[in-house]
């Protein structure tokens, strides 16, 4: 298997006051990105900078407060759009577009995202330190319809009915799409969004 290969980058350190949205910081020993940061001067003392993070392992919001003299390092992060290829139920391996190395990704790194991988769609996949941390899935995403409930009374005044999508979903559709319809699904809500012709 190929390996991908990233320059390690100089370790920089910022000041709080010299934070912008988007930065990859180091904040104990874990990466996050700045979501959101203000400056704020109290009546007597220290200007301070209320921060919002997001973790890059997990996604998860913290919000902090540095003084703005404080530094922290910067994170040797870089984002990387891959397809997905295969899997062996414990590595998922996925090609990176640009220079079609390969790369894996453990299965804890994305155990709750492996309902929303299929094949020939493009991931944006987080490395830190050359190891793959996250993936981050598409807002929106055409699976194929593979079962439908027969259409009911009930499903006849709602308009909907239940459908199994390839990877297992199974969500309200619309009463004309039918097996083996291709369909717009979004990944935040589960929801259908329309057919594809």
């Amino acid at each position: 298997m190929l390996l991908l290969i990233i320059k390690n980058k100089m370790k920089i350190k910022y000041n709080a006051n010299k934070f912008y949205h988007g930065l990859k910081i180091i904040i104990n020993n874990e990466p996050y990105s700045i979501e959101n940061h203000e400056l704020f001067k109290p009546g007597k003392g220290q200007t301070i900078v209320r921060v919002k993070l997001r973790k890059l392992k997990d996604g998860k919001l913290i919000k902090k407060t540095l003084k703005s003299t404080d530094s922290v390092k910067s994170a040797n992060i870089l984002d990387i759009n891959a397809i997905y290829l295969y899997n062996d139920t414990k590595i998922w391996y996925f090609m990176n577009k640009f220079n079609f190395d390969q790369i894996a990704i453990k299965k804890k790194i994305i155990l709750k995202k492996i309902k929303w991988l299929s094949p020939k769609i493009k991931y944006t996949i987080t490395l830190w330190n050359k190891n793959a941390i996250s993936i981050n899935i598409p807002n929106f995403i055409n699976l194929t319809v593979i079962e439908t409930e027969p259409c009911k009374n009930e499903n006849i005044n709602k308009n909907t009915k239940i459908a199994k999508l390839n990877n297992g979903i199974k969500i309200k559709i619309p009463l004309f799409v039918k097996n083996g319809n291709i369909i717009k699904i979004d990944t935040r809500n589960k929801k259908y969004i329309s057919r594809i012709k």
